[in-house]
């Protein structure tokens, strides 16, 4: 009899241990993560730049103090920014710049070269910068890809298992979008002192 009890209290207490880690994953993917974590946030250069998702209000001065972050360069356009961002920037004395881009990474060169040049002359300033959109998988990705490239001059493929690793959903057409602004990019990039020299060949991101 007591050896039959222990059995469904083992069985009751396991019931409510699985229970609980599936209300707790539900909750997780629901929000709670981006509570705790900074939504796909990741170190491009140590010390220099970040790039991530949207951060969630309650945990975004922390963040932006713990990475000493100095430029933001929010993608999503002035009506984009969080209040509290722009709060936490105000208070830490950040700058932050807006760009517009649209959606999928599909902004036109200049959009590029202009947010490219931002991380460039933060980064050589010594003021670490932090790169975000919304979710942080196409138009960060689609930056940092570039960036990157032309001006880390780091091969393709290497830019390309980047957005992979942080949520890029393989796209062709954005693909096919840098691809074919890869030279003007660079012709912007060159004539803004941001890298010396045109690329030979223009790198080409590989299409999968």
């Amino acid at each position: 009899m007591i050896k039959s009890r222990k059995i469904k209290v083992a069985i009751l207490g396991i019931s409510v241990l699985v229970a609980a880690a599936v209300v707790f994953g539900i909750a997780w993917n629901n929000g709670l993560r981006d509570r705790l974590v900074p939504k796909r946030f990741g170190v491009v250069e140590s010390g220099r730049i970040c790039r991530s998702g949207k951060i969630h209000p309650a945990i975004i001065e922390e963040t932006l103090k713990q990475y000493g972050i100095k430029t933001i360069i929010n993608l999503t356009g002035p009506e984009g920014l969080q209040k509290a961002e722009d709060e936490a920037a105000k208070k830490l004395g950040i700058e932050i710049f807006n760009y517009k881009f649209l959606e999928g990474g599909l902004s036109p060169a200049p959009d590029y070269a202009a947010v490219i040049k931002t991380i460039s002359d933060s980064r050589n300033a010594g003021r670490p910068v932090l790169v975000h959109c919304n979710a942080g998988e196409n138009r960060t990705g689609g930056v940092i890809a570039v960036y990157r490239i032309l001006v880390e001059g780091k091969p393709p493929d290497e830019a390309y298992a980047e957005l992979l690793r942080y949520g890029w959903k393989k796209d062709n057409a954005m693909i096919s979008h840098l691809n074919g602004n890869m030279k003007s990019v660079s012709e912007m990039l060159v004539d803004a002192k941001v890298i010396d020299r045109m690329p030979a060949p223009i790198p080409q991101l590989p299409v999968k």
